[in-house]
């Protein structure tokens, strides 16, 4: 549902003829309570069925979007009426619309998550499809834009290898000089760096230094953010220790208010066995666990055991039907706790949290007996660093330096499992919190899970239970299952959409619709994702906490209340 064009582009015309204003442009679009079209005083944006942007309001003022499905507008949607800007729209968001398919492209989401207005400055480009026009001249603290980065036609005579662009951005206001360019490298994959300029530093980059966004498959595309004040900016390729990094700001803020990366099945990268899943519809991650930690940010893990042939307990991915079980499962625990002290070494003073799923623990015939779950249990002490917890407490209550500070870099595992999963386990062999386990009582957390293959179904729905739950600064941790689902044929066509392929479309609206959907008072604590790789994840989280926890990027954070 994008807005037409037709009779906006007949009035711009009609107003710069006669070289006054256009009616309107410079008012803000007042929220309509539903979804439908916009209204700029006289002036409505209706339902369109072609795929154009709002010229209209390339010059405009903020706009006020209405109703829940504003997803369909662009990339520019929110949930609810909120302020956005649509300065230059026409342009930056050209080509990175979903309904659009392109070969040997890039969609390049960027976030200006600063109080620093952006200017454009150097420009240039090689065989990269109008690279100097997609570009907006200013990106407003606040703004994100989409640009499409494309390479020009390319035949037997012509190698799109040597495409390049590049596009630099001054950051206006700071005390010093400071700007990036933003770099489309040549070569096969044509990466998006960013180099850092003149006075610019990150946390974790000095002046002068280079790190790129990664890639994924098209049409979808990479994120970067830069978040912060002068002195105090955070971005793409964050430390690995962040939290570490972050925890003498965030360490007073209790457990429910900051904001965490959560790896949806985080032992199923790879697939060991089991029957008749398959690698397209079970695997939901390609990094290794260390991985997920180290580079993905990931400090809670999706945990759901199977005991294997041969009495391993290893990931699963599947469900009990017929008395057996379907499915495959993936890396054994022993291993993923391996990689788990691996990186508390390697990377003192984090905070990770076990998060074995309420219901799921299986073997091949059926559910694991209490004696087995127990012995799982068990298996889990093997974990180093595990927290001596008090008893009867909600922990999510207590501040985060109560579990890892930044003077002695102690790491912090924790435990939980739901009561559910617990009710045929002798209360003997529960742990408890004094060896780091907790259940949700003393650990609540509220989720919604989507079900849906359609990512602006998935963006709907996630979006809209931030308001049902009533998520709140104060309420218990909102875990947001930014995920899809494979449903329906799918489900069990080999040779359709697998669960890391179509994990690319939610990484891509989580910088075009999740970020912008958030604001001080409503925003979800865990984040899951399946496909963690590159620092993507790690730099949603940082950016979330420096934002909407810390209040540390500028005035544009309150206008979003």
């Amino acid at each position: 549902m994008k807005p037409s064009n037709f009779s906006l582009l007949a009035i711009l015309a009609a107003a710069l003829a006669i070289g006054s204003p256009v009616p309107g442009i410079s008012e803000t679009v007042k929220p309509l309570g539903q979804p439908g079209p916009l209204s700029v005083n006289n002036i409505t944006v209706g339902e369109a069925t072609g795929k154009s942007s709002l010229p209209i309001l390339s010059t405009g003022e903020p706009v006020q979007f209405p109703g829940p499905n504003n997803g369909q507008y662009g990339n520019m949607s929110v949930a609810t009426a909120e302020t956005v800007n649509l300065k230059r729209r026409d342009q930056w968001s050209y080509g990175c619309t979903r309904e659009i398919e392109y070969k040997w492209g890039q969609c390049i989401n960027m976030i200006n998550a600063t109080p620093y207005r952006w200017r454009k400055g150097y420009s240039h480009s090689y065989r990269v499809s109008a690279w100097e026009d997609r570009w907006p001249e200013y990106i407003e603290p606040g703004e994100s834009i989409a640009v499409l980065a494309r390479t020009t036609s390319v035949s037997i005579f012509r190698n799109a290898d040597d495409s390049a662009g590049e596009v630099a951005y001054h950051l206006e206001g700071t005390d010093k000089p400071m700007s990036f360019m933003l770099e489309y490298r040549s070569g096969t994959l044509h990466l998006p760096w960013i180099r850092l300029l003149e006075d610019l530093e990150v946390m974790n980059h000095h002046k002068g230094a280079e790190f790129n966004l990664g890639a994924r498959v098209s049409p979808y595309g990479v994120g970067f953010i830069l978040a912060g004040t002068e002195g105090d900016f955070v971005t793409n390729d964050g430390p690995a220790a962040w939290m570490q990094a972050m925890v003498d700001d965030i360490g007073h803020k209790p457990l429910r208010e900051i904001v965490l990366g959560r790896s949806h099945h985080a032992g199923m990268y790879k697939v060991q066995g089991g029957f008749p899943g398959m690698e397209w519809n079970t695997v939901t991650q390609m990094a290794t666990l260390y991985d997920q930690l180290r580079n993905g940010g990931a400090r809670v893990l999706d945990a759901r055991v199977v005991r294997a042939a041969g009495g391993r307990f290893r990931a699963g991915h599947g469900t009990l039907a017929l008395d057996s079980w379907w499915g495959t499962w993936g890396v054994a625990f022993d291993e993923l706790i391996e990689q788990t002290n691996q990186f508390n070494e390697d990377y003192p003073g984090e905070l990770i949290i076990w998060d074995l799923h309420p219901t799921e623990a299986f073997e091949s015939d059926g559910y694991l007996s209490g004696e087995r779950r127990a012995e799982f249990l068990e298996s889990l002490k093997a974990l180093n660093h595990r927290v001596r917890l008090p008893e009867g407490v909600d922990i999510t209550k207590m501040p985060l330096n109560k579990f890892i500070n930044s003077r002695d870099k102690q790491p912090a595992v924790i435990i939980r499992v739901d009561e559910r999963w617990l009710e045929d386990v002798d209360p003997a062999d529960w742990p408890g919190p004094s060896e780091g386990f907790v259940t949700n009582r003393q650990f609540p957390m509220t989720s919604t899970w989507s079900e849906k293959m359609n990512i602006e179904d998935v963006v709907e729905h996630q979006l809209q239970s931030l308001d049902e739950v009533e998520v709140s600064r104060t309420s218990e941790v909102y875990d947001m299952q930014w995920l899809q689902t494979l449903v329906g044929f799918f489900s069990v066509w080999p040779f359709g959409a697998s669960l890391i392929s179509i994990a690319d479309q939610a990484w891509d609206a989580a910088f075009r619709d999740l970020f912008n959907a958030l604001t001080p008072e409503r925003y979800p604590n865990w984040l899951t994702f399946d496909n963690i790789r590159n620092s993507e994840m790690k730099t949603l989280v940082m950016a979330m906490n420096q934002c909407f926890v810390l209040d540390k990027c500028g005035d544009w954070v309150h206008e979003r209340r």
